[in-house]
């Protein structure tokens, strides 16, 4: 079956979408709409949470980084006691 042979039989995809939407309850494509919508908003917001905190624990880290490093010059010193 070839392509040409599909649009004789069921028409161009820009015609079943045409007929779709013709078909289709109007209520309901709103709907649909709305749902996009606030999934889009709601998926927006919450990445926009996930790089704010990803941004503060970078920030925690690189303040806890400095503080190691600036502490005797990064090194520590251990004492053993032989008794």
């Amino acid at each position: 079956m070839t392509y040409d042979e599909i649009v004789e039989r069921l028409g161009t995809p820009k015609e079943i979408i045409i007929s779709y939407y013709e078909q289709e309850d109007m209520d309901n494509l709103i709907e649909k709409a709305k749902v996009r919508r606030l999934l889009k908003n709601f998926l927006s917001v919450a990445l926009v949470v996930l790089l704010v905190f990803l941004c503060y624990k970078t920030y925690i880290y690189q303040k806890t980084f400095e503080e190691v490093r600036d502490s005797k010059d990064g090194y520590f010193e251990e004492t053993i006691e032989i008794k």
